[in-house]
């Protein structure tokens, strides 16, 4: 069986992952997780892991020795710049490990970020985009892609637009912060003047499901179809959840005042993605109205 790890299982894109991946039954699958151990995936065997000890790392990439890492693992935004050493230990140096680790034969999946972008171009950023990042976390992500580019030579680096949908074990991410505010019945702050291309996380599961099988090495723009701002998305939920749009207040970037920069507009270019591997990613609006509803029957 072919052994599979994936780092990181236990956030919100590595749950939908393990959920989707475990359907294949010939794997053998291994995951770790920081503090949360999670109750559910009987089947994969655990280990927690702190990134900032390279030792632990490099002791147990060996004692698995799997044919194949998917690396989920990142720090929050804000935490990047907040903590800037624990930010290049585990986006940096723990990139490093894991690609030397790999080095010509066995295959790695490298989950990068949009952020490595600037959001200052105006338009879709393409592959022959120079990565220009303004945050802590935009350094130091490009700075592990760099160093999955040097190490392994049997790669792919994905850059992922902002993930919508729902997590299979703790209540993480944009979509989760949203229903929980309108839940409670809370204003919902979003920005009316920033622009992704979200993808579905049922959608970037299947592309790393895919890659898992391909030899396709290089880098590749995951984002929908579709470019959105933050009011457009929350407008989505609330149509299906049946609540009033009035709960949005709609707001400005300049307004923010935090810690990270953020970007203005960090829309992507799909095309590899898209000709590459027939991957059904949705309508990221259609996506929403739907999960809204979910939640309107249970309620």
């Amino acid at each position: 069986m072919k052994r599979i790890l994936i780092l990181g299982g236990s956030g919100f894109v590595g749950s939908n992952l393990l959920e989707q991946i475990s359907k294949n039954n010939g794997y053998s699958l291994f995951s770790t997780y920081n503090s949360a151990l999670p109750t559910m995936f009987a089947l994969t065997e655990w280990q927690q892991i702190d990134l900032c000890s390279g030792i632990d790392l490099k002791e147990y990439l060996a004692d698995i020795n799997p044919d194949c890492i998917i690396n989920l693992t990142c720090l929050p935004v804000n935490a990047c710049d907040e903590d800037p050493l624990r930010a290049n230990l585990v986006q940096v140096d723990a990139v490093e490990t894991i690609a030397r680790f790999c080095g010509n034969s066995k295959r790695l999946i490298h989950l990068s970020t949009d952020m490595v972008f600037s959001g200052n171009k105006g338009s879709l950023y393409n592959y022959d985009d120079a990565p220009d990042p303004v945050s802590g976390y935009g350094r130091t992500k490009l700075l592990g892609e760099e160093a999955v580019l040097k190490y392994s030579h049997n790669s792919v680096i994905v850059r992922s637009a902002l993930v919508l949908g729902r997590s299979k074990f703790k209540k993480a991410g944009f979509t989760e912060w949203m229903i929980g505010r309108l839940e409670k019945n809370e204003q919902l702050p979003l920005f009316i003047d920033q622009y992704r291309t979200p993808i579905i996380v049922e959608a970037l599961c299947d592309l790393i499901c895919n890659l898992v099988e391909s030899d396709w090495c290089g880098i590749m723009h995951a984002g929908g179809g579709t470019r959105l701002n933050r009011v457009q998305m929350g407008e989505a939920l609330i149509r299906g959840m049946g609540l009033s749009t009035d709960l949005i207040y709609k707001t400005l970037m300049p307004e923010l005042s935090g810690i990270s920069r953020m970007q203005r507009d960090l829309s992507m270019s799909n095309n590899i993605f898209n000709e590459t591997l027939e991957i059904k990613w949705g309508n990221p609006i259609s996506y929403l109205e739907r999960i809204g509803k979910e939640i309107k029957q249970k309620s």
